[in-house]
């Protein structure tokens, strides 16, 4: 498993839990170098995170566990292979 925070500190501690295997520097890293890409983050966050894979070639599959989904359809209908999911479905 692949992880990406802008929080380095973040991304040093989840690797030496052995949370994640491996870190990636930036998020479109992270999208090109995974087959599967999970966005666990607060809506806004979320939002912005589909904004910046928008027109990028990435993953075969793109999906969000933000618990709103009105927020993100515009940004989440410019990314390849999204689809918008529920946490608790």
């Amino acid at each position: 498993m692949i992880g990406y925070d802008h929080d380095t500190e973040t991304l040093e501690r989840a690797l030496a839990r052995g949370t994640i295997d491996a870190a990636a520097p930036d998020l479109q890293t992270l999208a090109r170098g995974c087959e599967t890409l999970v966005i666990a983050l607060p809506v806004d966050a979320t939002r912005d995170a589909l904004d910046a894979l928008a027109g990028s070639p990435g993953p075969a599959l793109v999906i969000d566990v933000a618990s709103v989904k009105a927020p993100l359809v515009g940004p989440g209908a410019r990314v390849a292979n999204y689809v918008g999911t529920h946490p608790m479905a």
